[in-house]
């Protein structure tokens, strides 16, 4: 059975930014869903994330702030009111990537990426702790509904996922709007 965290734990942050350094798969939860998170510098932990999803990227990050989005990806001046607007939030706005350490196993082959700034403090804590981007997908294989319930987590994917963040059952949700900033047109993706 996988290792269950409570969130009110002072050791879980910890722990979980360990487990991340070392290559682990870490679920943790967000303002929308609970996340499948690896390091998204290690080509080998998004191969471990390939699996657990049963298919390849392209894949989400989080991002603590910002000043990291701008690190990651280019923004253009006419699209920064649209992002600051949108981040933090329940929303995933597909970016160009600049040049970086990125996983080019989580990019789409138009060299995009999706950025979450959650509202959920967690795994923006998560972040400032590494230093770095982590993976942001649902928990779920492909085509299944995602999972909210540590538990039941749990008890799903056991032994090949290294911890669970527990914030309780969360409010089921379909996931964060989508925006495609990545041309001229920003496009809808999920309403």
């Amino acid at each position: 059975m996988a290792n269950i965290c409570n969130i009110k734990s002072n050791e879980c942050l910890n722990r979980a930014a360990d487990i991340i350094k070392n290559g682990g798969v870490v679920v943790y939860p967000t303002d929308t869903l609970y996340g499948f998170g690896v390091d998204a510098t290690n080509d080998r932990a998004i191969n471990r994330l390939a699996q657990l999803k049963e298919r390849g990227g392209p894949w989400s990050i989080v991002v603590a702030d910002f000043k990291m989005l701008e690190l990651y990806c280019d923004i253009s001046k006419d699209k920064k009111e649209f992002i600051t607007s949108n981040l933090p939030g329940k929303v995933t706005l597909i970016l160009s990537v600049k040049d970086s350490p990125l996983s080019r196993d989580i990019l789409s082959e138009e060299g995009t990426v999706g950025i979450r700034i959650p509202e959920h403090p967690f795994p923006i804590k998560l972040v400032k702790e590494l230093g770095y981007p982590i993976t942001t997908t649902s928990v779920n294989r492909t085509g299944e509904v995602c999972m909210n319930d540590p538990h039941k987590i749990a008890q799903e994917f056991g032994e090949r996922i290294d911890m669970i963040v527990d914030d309780g059952p969360l409010i089921p949700s379909t996931g964060s709007r989508i925006y495609d900033v990545s041309s001229d047109e920003i496009k809808i993706l999920r309403n």
